[in-house]
């Protein structure tokens, strides 16, 4: 009886440190670096696409954070409610929310950043740009990793499997570009280092891979090609890591936008 990719997926990403590039560092960077408001107030964060949660769980730890999490992948809630928990301190800053990013039903004109990290690609980085920003304050931002190519000449294999995963990814000028087509201000910019893919994401995924793949061979032909195409993705990221990568953009509306 053949297992339901989505359930492999699942079964391969919960437990995980993270559920994509990252760390704990280059979140805190990218808030530091994101403009928010001054006083008593407290900072208002919308985290989308927040898959189990490991940027909130850093975001949360600046105090003054007040953070709505949302993902349409229920485990995925339950997991960051009971990292919440476990961490003890959060109490009335966390709102998590299971629902499409691309249907969001929170309030607008609330959050003074909007969050989201290795998921803005679901939605296209322009799209999800223009749809989000009503839910911005005055004077709010939006933070995003996004996918980008480094290189001008990526390698044939490179462009081949990314042409079939997300063939919208951009260089970062390309991007920057789009940003203010979209009637947004790219206000600082940077790139994840290799460590960052491999230290809190691809090393432990493979490692889960190892260990239920035994169990997952016998589960049929779908969930061999989710095996398949995670193993694809980290074996380019050996040979082409220095080719593309994720960076964040810390992005303000413009002016005539705001």
């Amino acid at each position: 009886m053949s297992l339901d990719p989505f359930k492999v997926f699942m079964d391969l990403q919960l437990g995980l440190p993270r559920n994509g590039p990252g760390s704990d560092a280059s979140t805190a960077r990218a808030y530091d670096l994101a403009p928010r408001p001054e006083g008593k107030d407290g900072v208002e964060v919308l985290v989308l696409g927040c898959g189990a949660g490991a940027e909130v769980m850093t975001l949360l730890d600046f105090p003054e954070t007040r953070v709505t999490a949302v993902d349409m992948m229920k485990p995925f809630i339950q997991e960051l409610e009971q990292r919440a928990d476990a961490k003890g301190n959060v109490a009335g800053r966390l709102r998590t929310v299971c629902e499409d990013f691309e249907h969001l039903s929170v309030p607008k004109g609330v959050f003074d950043l909007i969050w989201c990290e290795a998921a803005i690609y679901a939605l296209g980085f322009g799209e999800a740009l223009t749809l989000w920003q009503p839910f911005l304050k005055p004077g709010g931002a939006i933070v995003v990793s996004e996918a980008v190519w480094l290189t001008q000449t990526p390698s044939l294999n490179a462009v081949d499997f990314w042409d079939r995963m997300y063939p919208e990814m951009k260089t970062i000028g390309e991007t920057t570009a789009l940003a203010e087509q979209v009637g947004f201000v790219v206000e600082s910019v940077f790139t994840l280092t290799k460590e960052e893919w491999w230290q809190e994401y691809y090393t432990p995924l493979r490692i889960r891979i190892q260990k239920r793949l035994a169990d997952l061979l016998g589960q049929g032909i779908e969930a061999l090609a989710v095996i398949r195409d995670l193993e694809e993705e980290m074996e380019l990221y050996e040979t082409c890591g220095d080719e593309y990568g994720y960076a964040f953009f810390i992005l303000t509306p413009s002016k005539g936008k705001a």
